[in-house]
């Protein structure tokens, strides 16, 4: 448990709808991966559940990396929107 608070990169290859937690031993972008974010587990962890839940990553049906980046960006928002509301 001592390595969730480590910042990794979460890189995500579209061919295979494959995520690939990068703790920085390999190149950023290689392999057909593209970094989605930097960030760590506890954040990325709920984020790849809900992406799981929304998209079926079957062959051919995998989401885009331009969606998944959108997916990111409308998690942080929402994530903010909960700390700013949770002593309301």
């Amino acid at each position: 448990m001592g390595n969730q608070l480590t910042t990794y990169s979460f890189e995500y290859n579209e061919t295979d709808g494959n995520f690939h937690q990068n703790p920085g031993n390999t190149p950023e972008n290689t392999h057909g991966y593209k970094t989605v974010c930097r960030t760590q587990i506890p954040v990325w962890y709920p984020f790849n559940n809900m992406l799981k839940r929304r998209y079926s990553f079957t062959p051919g049906n995998n989401p885009s990396f331009a969606t998944v980046k959108k997916e990111w960006d409308d998690y942080l928002l929402l994530l903010e929107d909960i700390n700013n509301y949770k002593d309301y």
